[in-house]
């Protein structure tokens, strides 16, 4: 099985570190077209610069910096892709930030669960309408969601991400049916405890939490995860990479688990 992203243009959300920029990285080694999103410019120009260029013929990376939370973010964003590659998207990877650690999701305050909702669910399905004309007209499109476990079974502190990740999966799976038959299929990465600045974050405030040390919260963690061990971001790159791919041609409205088996619930 080889992949072939010659001619693939992808817009990447959240791609100047993580997963966002590993997916990125490979894709362009690839073949395809990416162009990074995210809030910081400095750290996408950075990011940026580690791509591959013009190795094959019709590739046009690209970077954008802009702030989902931001009402207008998406409009500028599509401007700017017009201006660059026309409309012609044909891959989408939904990613965003990850909301703060809040002990208690009654603490959370009204003005917190607008302004994530603007940028884990609005910015991301505003893109998602803008791409579909094109993707229609050439009978194919991919669009990848990445998430979190906390779709499954929610995780302490996390609650608005628990919530409104939760909103984008089902709004994605109600597109997948009505979309299916114009060859656009949209998946969702469900992602468990991958080594990311991210997950750092998320295991210091839970040690503060705790009161324990990090090394506790990170040793218990892969205590429950049967492989053992945190995952690697080149590890759920790969897997996503398939999912943009042609050889996932039936694969529509469903997730895959990226988490070293750590999700207990069963199917």
């Amino acid at each position: 099985m080889e992949f072939n992203f010659i001619k693939r243009r992808v817009i990447i959300l959240g791609s100047s570190s993580g997963i966002g920029f590993e997916l990125a990285l490979q894709l362009s080694q690839l073949g395809a077209s990416v162009c990074l999103v995210g809030r910081e410019e400095a750290k996408l120009k950075a990011a940026y610069s580690r791509l591959e260029h013009s190795n094959y013929d019709e590739q046009k990376n690209l970077y954008y910096s802009c702030d989902l939370t931001e009402v207008n973010a998406i409009n500028s964003l599509w401007n700017f892709i017009q201006d660059e590659w026309g409309d012609q998207v044909d891959s989408l990877v939904l990613n965003s930030g990850g909301p703060p650690f809040i002990a208690s999701i009654t603490e959370i305050n009204m003005e917190e669960w607008f302004t994530y909702f603007q940028s884990l669910f609005i910015s991301q399905i505003a893109l998602v309408c803008k791409s579909l004309s094109y993707m229609k007209s050439i009978n194919f499109g991919r669009i990848v969601s990445i998430s979190s476990s906390g779709i499954i079974e929610p995780l302490q502190g996390l609650g608005i991400s628990n919530s409104i990740r939760s909103s984008l999966h089902a709004w994605l799976k109600t597109l997948s049916l009505e979309v299916a038959s114009n060859g656009i299929n949209i998946t969702t990465a469900v992602i468990g405890k991958v080594a990311t600045d991210r997950l750092a974050n998320i295991d210091k405030n839970r040690s503060e939490l705790l009161d324990c040390t990090l090394d506790e919260v990170i040793n218990k963690n892969c205590n429950n995860i049967p492989m053992g061990r945190y995952g690697r971001t080149n590890e759920a790159a790969e897997a996503i990479i398939f999912l943009l791919s042609e050889y996932s041609s039936y694969i529509n409205g469903s997730y895959l688990l990226i988490d070293g088996g750590n999700i207990k619930k069963s199917f």
